[in-house]
């Protein structure tokens, strides 16, 4: 089967609560679309080891969690690249960011995708060992997951 165009990168650790938001409505969004047109991947994984999943597409959706000063616990954040700091100098390749592995992925010449969004999901904890997600960010989840539909026309109709 070919690969599809765009891929939903649904970030996050389910077993760390709120954190496994990301790949929660990457899930429920992958319920809602058809596979011909995206492909779904749940990831834990930072740095450099992203080019691996994300290389070869056109589009590419990140979908996380986000933790800021003053959010409302819920609220969809839309962010550009441009948004992301690249890593000054770090001391290890697991601590470069995703902006950074963007730029090492395009110096070394590989398929990074051309349009990447990224959604970022208000949370309050991302510390406490539970799986699923908060009653709050549970609430948010089917806005959040028909916006992003809308807002990406992921709907093959």
């Amino acid at each position: 089967m070919d690969r599809a165009k765009t891929l939903i990168l649904g970030m996050g650790s389910p077993i760390l609560g709120d954190d496994g938001v990301g790949v929660e409505v990457a899930n429920r969004i992958k319920e809602n679309t058809d596979e011909k047109f995206v492909d779904v991947v749940e990831a834990s994984a930072s740095g450099l080891e992203l080019l691996d999943i994300i290389c070869g597409y056109e589009k590419l959706i990140v979908i996380d969690s986000i933790n800021t000063e003053g959010g409302q616990v819920g609220e969809l954040h839309r962010l550009a690249c441009s948004d992301l700091d690249p890593t000054v100098r770090p001391s290890a390749m697991h601590q470069i960011n995703f902006a950074t592995t963007l730029e090492v992925g395009r110096h070394l010449n590989m398929e990074v995708p051309e349009a990447i969004a990224i959604y970022a999901i208000e949370i309050k904890d991302a510390t406490v060992f539970q799986e699923g997600c908060s009653p709050e960010v549970e609430r948010a989840i089917p806005g959040i997951v028909e916006t992003i539909i809308e807002e990406e026309v992921l709907r093959a109709d």
